[in-house]
């Protein structure tokens, strides 16, 4: 394959592909207060008296140790008992506590209880946390309908996960008629604030000028952005553009940086590209076998053309070189992180 040949598909291949739909996963928020040792008996003495604020605060310097040794077991009794006063980080941190296993059993039933305490109070982060719960049925059976609409909730309170994610569902239609204006909206929204998988993904939309006007500066911009927070899908979009030369000047050395980044984390659109600049020797030196791992474990994930392509390598190789490519390609992430 000459030169041309491989930009034009490497370039189709970002242009053409259809947007990897990735949601998010429960996040921790616990938080460091601002309390030290000399706090800590003030907190103490706080709690005591039944301040939920102190309470908690409490629980945060014990459960990460600060001003003492770390004790999980006190911190969770201080989170359950601002939590039953009505604290609303309480009641978060304690849902993401039996969610994780951290200082209590495993409980999904109760992370599911305690989430839906503090969504109640107007909390955006438990209502996502909820959210997925309906997803993923985590403490509760799969409900479509409560996913969705305590996504939009919580999309609605300012929750940037819940933003991009709204934005995937409108894009593919799942679960909601497929409107490209809500995509770009709520995509737009959790850019704003700094999502790197909504930046990556609004880039796409710039790129190719679907729901907006085609803005190819405003596409790398945004990849920029994206690429800093180390965001696979950007570092194989920017990645494709460097080893294109598609609104940026062709750049061997990142492209291969960039896309074997996204590959090592599972990214199946880099990982057909690096395989494409292996088999040609384009920033790298010629890897037949190489090339053959990163399309094959791109194959897996059904990146479209890494099948036919893997087919065109192994006319060129040995079994024994085959062999080895699988060898090297087990111990590659096959699906991109959620």
């Amino acid at each position: 394959m000459n030169l041309h040949s491989a930009r034009r598909v490497i370039t189709a291949l970002f242009v053409g592909g259809l947007l990897a739909l990735a949601s998010c996963t429960n996040r921790s928020t616990i938080s460091t207060p601002l309390a030290g040792q000399n706090k800590l008996e003030e907190l103490r003495d706080r709690a005591a008296t039944g301040s939920a604020q102190g309470q908690y605060e409490l629980a945060e310097a014990l459960f990460v140790g600060i001003g003492t040794e770390t004790n999980k077991a006190d911190a969770v009794r201080w989170y359950q008992r601002a939590a039953t006063n009505g604290h609303i980080k309480a009641q978060r941190a304690l849902g993401n506590l039996y969610f994780r296993g951290e200082g209590v059993e495993t409980n999904f039933a109760e992370a599911f209880r305690w989430w839906s305490r503090a969504s109640e109070q107007g909390d955006a982060v438990a209502a996502h946390n909820v959210a997925i719960a309906y997803r993923d049925g985590v403490g509760q059976p799969v409900n479509r309908e409560k996913y969705i609409e305590w996504l939009r909730i919580s999309a609605e309170r300012g929750d940037a996960d819940s933003q991009a994610e709204l934005g995937d569902l409108y894009r593919s239609g799942r679960g909601v008629a497929q409107d490209m204006n809500e995509t770009v909206k709520w995509w737009r929204k959790a850019t704003e604030q700094g999502h790197p998988k909504a930046q990556a993904r609004l880039a796409r939309l710039y790129y190719l000028g679907l729901g907006v006007n085609k803005n190819i500066a405003e596409s790398i911009r945004l990849l920029r952005a994206a690429v800093e927070q180390r965001e696979p899908e950007a570092e194989a979009g920017l990645g494709t553009l460097y080893a294109t030369g598609a609104g940026v000047a062709v750049d061997y050395k990142k492209a291969v940086e960039l896309l074997s980044s996204a590959a090592s984390a599972g990214q199946p659109l880099a990982q057909f590209s690096l395989g494409m600049l292996y088999a040609n020797g384009f920033g790298v030196e010629k890897d037949l076998v190489e090339a053959y791992k990163w399309v094959s474990v791109a194959a897996a994930q059904n990146e479209p053309g890494a099948e036919h392509m893997l087919k065109n390598l192994s006319d060129e190789l040995t079994a024994a070189q085959i062999q080895e490519a699988k060898r090297r390609a087990a111990n590659v992430p096959k699906t991109a992180p959620r």
